[in-house]
């Protein structure tokens, strides 16, 4: 429940703010290639409101936490990419607007706990409130 929750809280803050805003932590990164601005823009906010959801209401399980591993991954990937490069990141922008402040070594920490905790809910497959289990035919 709590992966689901962030995912859900970090793309709804990521849509409340304005492309430009979200262009602009995109670009304080100083790694990620001009060209994937937009897309990421659109894409990221929605992928993580629709695995969160998924996660939270145990609706295609197993297909959302391999979504949130891959994109837990990328974040820590991307922030250990900052911290060996010796980028200034003021913002990691995590979670838009809502004024959570984090560095990217908290990033990487708060990031490996929440993949710890995916990778249990992917081993696990069966929950007891999952909407799953009204599809899986099985008693």
């Amino acid at each position: 429940m709590v992966v689901g929750i962030t995912f859900l809280v970090s793309g709804f803050a990521k849509l409340l703010l304005p492309p430009e805003e979200f262009i602009q932590v995109l670009r304080s990164y100083q790694v990620i290639p001009e060209v994937l601005f937009s897309p990421l823009t659109i894409l990221l906010p929605g992928i993580e409101l629709l695995s969160g959801s998924c996660l939270i209401l145990g609706f295609f399980t197993r297909a959302a936490s391999i979504v949130i591993l891959i994109q837990l991954g990328s974040f820590i990937a991307l922030m250990s990419v900052v911290i060996f490069s010796g980028i200034e990141l003021k913002e990691c922008g995590c979670f838009g607007s809502l004024g959570i402040q984090e560095t990217p070594e908290q990033v990487i920490i708060r990031d490996a706990i929440l993949l710890i905790m995916a990778l249990v809910l992917f081993i696990t497959n069966k929950h007891r409130y999952a909407l799953d289990n009204l599809f899986d035919g099985s008693d």
